[in-house]
C-alpha cells in the first residue's frame, strides 16, 4: 500500500527538523553578552586601536636630525703646489630641524587624542549595530514563534476537519477555506523562520566567533531593562571631544607650517693634511633660511583656510546632531506609548482571541468564517506587537547611543 504524503506536511517536518538541529547547536546569548563579545573581535576596533599605536609610532619623527653626509675632498691641487688640502674624510648633518620640534610634538600628541576619540566612537558604533541586530533577531524570533503556535494549531485541526469532511458534517467550502488557511500559515511560518535565521547571521557577523549563537529567551521587562538611560546630557557624547579634537589637529598643521618659515642648521666636520702634513681638521656650521617663501606661505594660508573649514564644518555637524536627537526623542516618546498599549492591551488581546477562536471553533460554537477572520485578525495583532517593539528598541538604542557619555 502506497502513502502518499503532501509536499507541505514533508517541508515543515524537515523544517522543524533543521531548526531543531540549529537551536541545539547555536549556544543563547544575552543583549550584554554580544556587545562584549563583539568590542572585543570586530576588526573595526582593531583597526582603530591600530591607528592609535602608528601615531604614537610616528610622533617620533618630530625630531628631524636632517641627513648624514660622508665625503671627500680636495683643494688648491695643481700648478705644483706643494700644500694642496686633502680632506680624507669629512661628516656633514644637513636640513637639521630643531625649530619646529615643538609644534610637529604638538601636532603628533593631537593625532594621538584624535585617533583614541576615534576608537571611543567605534566602539559605540559597533555597540549600536550589535544591539540593534540583536534585536532584530530577537523580534524575527517572536513573530516565527507565533506563526509556528498557529501553525501547530491547524495541524492539529486538520485530522478533525477531515473527519467531519468525511461524514459530511462541514461543507466542501469549509473544508477548502480551513485547508487554505492552514497552507497559507505554513508558508508564512516558513517565511519568518527565514527572516529569523538571515537576522541571526547579521548578529553572529558582528561576534566573529567559531561558536553559532542565538538570541537569549528573555521576557520583555528584562529586554526594556537593558536600555536604561541615565545621561540626559547630550553635549557629553564623545561626538563633542572628536570635534574639537579634529580642530585641534588642525590648529597644530597651521603651526607646524608656520614652522617651516624658520631656518634649519646644518654642520660639516673634517679630517683635512695639507701637503704631506696631517693632523689637521676644519668644521662649518651654517642655516639654511628660505628666502623665497612663495611654497611655504600657500602651505600656511592654506592651513589657516583649513582651521576655518573645520570650525564651520563642526558648527553644521553639531547642529545636525541635535536636530537628529530632538527627533528622534520626539519619536522614541510616541513609540513609547505605542509599544505600551501592545504591550499590556493589544498582545493579551490577540492572545485571547486566537485561543477563544480555537477553543469555540473546536466545540462548534464559531462557524469557520468567523474562525477564520478572528484567528487572522488575533495573528496581525500579535505580528503587529512584536514589530512595534521591533521600532521601539531600535528607537532606544538610538537614544542610548546619542546619551552616552564621554568615559
Amino acid at each position: 500500500m502506497n502513502i502518499k504524503i503532501p509536499r507541505t506536511v514533508i517541508t515543515t517536518v524537515l523544517l522543524l527538523f533543521c531548526s531543531g538541529i540549529a537551536q541545539a547547536q547555536q549556544k543563547q546569548i544575552t543583549i550584554d553578552e554580544a556587545v562584549e563579545i563583539a568590542t572585543k573581535n570586530y576588526p573595526t576596533l582593531k583597526i582603530a586601536q591600530f591607528n592609535v599605536e602608528k601615531e604614537k609610532a610616528l610622533k617620533t619623527t618630530a625630531w628631524d636630525f636632517g641627513t648624514t653626509q660622508i665625503f671627500t675632498s680636495a683643494d688648491e691641487i695643481g700648478n705644483n703646489n706643494t700644500e694642496e688640502i686633502y680632506t680624507t674624510i669629512g661628516f656633514g648633518q644637513n636640513n637639521i630641524d630643531v625649530f619646529s620640534v615643538s609644534s610637529k610634538n604638538k601636532l603628533a600628541n593631537e593625532n594621538i587624542k584624535l585617533a583614541e576619540t576615534q576608537v571611543e566612537l567605534s566602539i559605540l558604533e559597533i555597540k549600536r549595530k550589535v544591539q540593534m541586530a540583536w534585536s532584530k533577531a530577537y523580534t524575527k524570533r517572536r513573530i516565527y514563534q507565533a506563526y509556528a503556535k498557529i501553525d501547530s494549531v491547524f495541524s492539529g485541526l486538520n485530522k478533525a476537519i477531515d473527519l467531519r469532511y468525511e461524514t459530511k458534517a462541514i461543507s466542501k467550502l469549509e473544508y477548502n477555506a480551513m485547508a487554505n488557511q492552514g497552507k497559507l500559515i505554513s508558508l508564512q511560518k516558513e517565511r519568518a523562520y527565514t527572516n529569523y535565521q538571515m537576522a541571526l547571521h547579521v548578529l553572529n557577523q558582528y561576534l566573529q566567533s567559531d561558536d553559532l549563537y542565538d538570541v537569549a529567551s528573555l521576557n520583555l521587562d528584562n529586554i526594556e531593562k537593558a536600555f536604561l538611560i541615565s545621561n540626559k546630557d547630550l553635549k557629553k557624547h564623545p561626538i563633542f571631544s572628536y570635534w574639537k579634537n579634529r580642530e585641534a589637529v588642525t590648529k597644530a598643521k597651521y603651526k607646524v607650517a608656520n614652522a617651516q618659515f624658520l631656518p634649519k642648521l646644518s654642520a660639516q666636520y673634517r679630517f683635512q693634511k695639507i701637503g704631506n702634513q696631517a693632523g689637521f681638521n676644519g668644521y662649518q656650521v651654517g642655516v639654511e633660511i628660505p628666502l623665497i617663501f612663495n611654497k611655504t606661505k600657500g602651505a600656511a594660508k592654506a592651513s589657516k583656510m583649513k582651521i576655518n573649514i573645520v570650525e564651520q564644518e563642526n558648527k553644521v555637524n553639531q547642529i545636525e546632531f541635535e536636530n537628529t536627537y530632538n527627533n528622534l526623542l520626539l519619536q522614541h516618546n510616541q513609540l513609547q506609548k505605542n509599544w505600551r498599549y501592545y504591550k499590556h492591551d493589544a498582545l493579551p488581546l490577540a492572545i485571547e482571541q486566537r485561543n477563544g477562536a480555537i477553543l469555540s471553533y473546536k466545540e462548534g460554537a464559531m462557524d469557520y468564517v468567523a474562525f477564520l477572520q478572528t484567528t487572522k485578525a488575533a495573528i496581525q495583532l500579535e505580528i503587529d506587537t512584536w514589530q512595534m517593539l521591533h521600532a521601539y528598541l531600535n528607537s532606544t538604542i538610538q537614544l542610548v547611543y546619542f546619551l552616552t557619555s564621554k568615559s
